[in-house]
């Protein structure tokens, strides 16, 4: 879990007006800034990404075949065209919310997509999303799902709030809450295991 990770690079992702900027800058890891579009390709195991600042037309894409923590540290990130954050990697995401921050993600009502990828709501992930901090995240989707797993959602802190056109919380394998508190608002399921083989945990 987050509190027994102790990530040995970091990168520090900041949006504001005009062009996103990053410090930091492990071998093996490739950044790439476009406007607040940042892109992150890593083969490196142990990183750490903190995101912070604001951004009305921006996002972060990450790639990679390795297990990292994202921090989110008093983000703000709309992307109009597409989910704010999205993680095409089928490895764990250790998501921390930041004490005592407010982080928002909002999607577009129409998504631009990327052949050969999924990408399927607000706060998307190709592997399990594991949530922990004791900061607040609020999601709100317009076009697909609040926040997405292919495998599952595991929320162990945080105030996590999320507003929906469709699922507020949407897994292909299972929800796990084991703390933290979740409020959702949502036009079709709360909090929708798809798989063939889903649970509810609690």
């Amino acid at each position: 879990f987050i509190e027994n990770y102790k990530p040995k690079n970091t990168v520090v992702i900041t949006y504001k007006e005009g062009k996103a900027s990053y410090t930091g800058n492990p071998s093996g890891v490739n950044v790439i800034v476009s406007g607040n579009h940042v892109k992150v390709t890593s083969a490196k195991s142990d990183v750490a990404y903190t995101l912070k600042g604001t951004t009305t037309n921006g996002s972060f894409k990450l790639y990679s075949d390795k297990k990292a923590q994202v921090t989110l540290d008093g983000v703000s990130i709309t992307n109009p065209t597409g989910s704010g954050i999205n993680i095409q990697s089928g490895k764990t995401m250790m998501i921390k919310l930041t004490d005592g921050t407010t982080n928002n993600l909002e999607d577009g009502t129409e998504y631009t997509l990327t052949e050969g990828e999924q990408q399927k709501g607000t706060f998307f992930s190709e592997g399990q999303l594991v949530f922990s901090g004791e900061g607040a995240l609020n999601v709100k989707s317009n076009y697909g799902h609040g926040v997405v797993s292919d495998d599952y959602v595991r929320v162990r802190g945080g105030n996590i709030s999320v507003n929906s056109v469709r699922d507020g919380i949407n897994t292909n394998d299972r929800f796990i809450m084991s703390g933290g508190t979740v409020t959702v608002d949502a036009q079709q399921d709360g909090a929708a295991p798809t798989g063939e083989e889903c649970a509810y945990q609690y």
